[in-house]
């Protein structure tokens, strides 16, 4: 029998923010999260983070989401979130960054 996989879901919100929807929510002390928005970011955003010419590392992603979501409390709650989602949340932040053609493609 084959078991068809869950994936994050990510879907457009208003004012270019992103709707997500975990895999597997996340549980930190009382509270569970399983939904939450991140906004767009702004450049104050980006002050004071690692970024080194990229988005890759971990410890700056998870800087980057706790400031565009008041849903993630804090650095400690976005460690307990699991890979997989942490991992599409990371690629759909790196969209909100990369350039695009105009059309709507990244470069």
């Amino acid at each position: 029998m084959s078991e068809k996989l869950k994936e994050t879901k990510v879907e457009k919100g208003e004012n270019g923010s992103l709707k997500v929807t975990l895999v597997e929510p996340i549980v930190f002390g009382e509270t569970t999260v399983d939904k939450f928005t991140l906004r767009k970011p702004k450049t104050k955003d980006l002050r004071g983070l690692d970024l080194d010419g990229d988005l890759t590392k971990v410890d700056t992603l998870v800087d980057l989401m706790v400031k565009l979501s008041p849903e993630l409390e804090s650095t400690a709650m976005v460690d307990e979130m699991a890979p997989e989602d942490f991992i599409h949340l990371s690629n759909s932040i790196a969209l909100f960054l990369a350039p695009s053609q105009g059309d709507g493609q990244i470069a």
